[in-house]
């Protein structure tokens, strides 16, 4: 099945997504989009987790970053989602840096293309599973990994609109449950998604 949105502005697209989160507060979880809110997942412990304020809401998080002057989104995944993993050092058993965040769901959820730009890579990789590295404006990009299904009709090399769903969630390659792993990176440096 080929899944994708109206080609609204990322703005646009944000808005609509604040708009449902606050109006659907009686809605089943399922309905909610939370791009407008990011959680840390419970019972899971991150030892990289960002700070969070008193409702359990990672502190300073924007539904959109501005980078390089380009409108990215900073949580991809349509759906209810929470935060499994942050950026940067990971102590124990995964101490590693983590070159992005993780975003976790329940089952596989769609994911939207931050911005708009032009897919460089679509396929698979050993650690990374299925994924799409999408090359935006000003020397942005942005990576989706683990994903569970691509959409049928994206190739390299084809232009994409922000907010066009190009697979789902999963646990494809290295990974241990149903989420994204999502990177942006500028002139090809991974940064941390929640914090421009």
């Amino acid at each position: 099945m080929i899944f994708k949105l109206p080609n609204y502005s990322v703005t646009a697209l944000i808005i609509s997504s604040l708009l449902m989160a606050s109006c659907a507060s009686n809605a089943p979880a399922s309905k909610k989009h939370n791009g407008a809110i990011l959680t840390l997942c419970k019972g899971i412990k991150t030892s990289n987790a960002p700070t969070q304020n008193s409702n359990g809401r990672i502190k300073n998080y924007e539904p959109i970053q501005t980078i390089n002057r380009v409108q990215v989104i900073t949580n991809p995944v349509v759906g209810q989602s929470c935060l499994s993993s942050g950026f940067g050092r990971r102590k124990g058993g995964a101490g590693s840096h983590h070159k992005g965040i993780d975003i976790a769901t329940r089952t596989p959820s769609p994911i939207l293309a931050a911005a708009d730009g032009k897919i460089t890579f679509i396929g698979r990789e050993q650690n990374f599973g299925r994924y799409i590295e999408i090359l935006h404006a000003n020397k942005v990009s942005t990576r989706y990994a683990h994903l569970s299904e691509f959409s049928k009709t994206l190739k390299k090399g084809a232009s994409i609109k922000a907010g066009t769903i190009i697979g789902k969630t999963g646990k494809s390659g290295n990974a241990t449950g149903i989420h994204l792993h999502y990177e942006i990176l500028i002139k090809g440096k991974q940064r941390n998604p929640l914090n421009f």
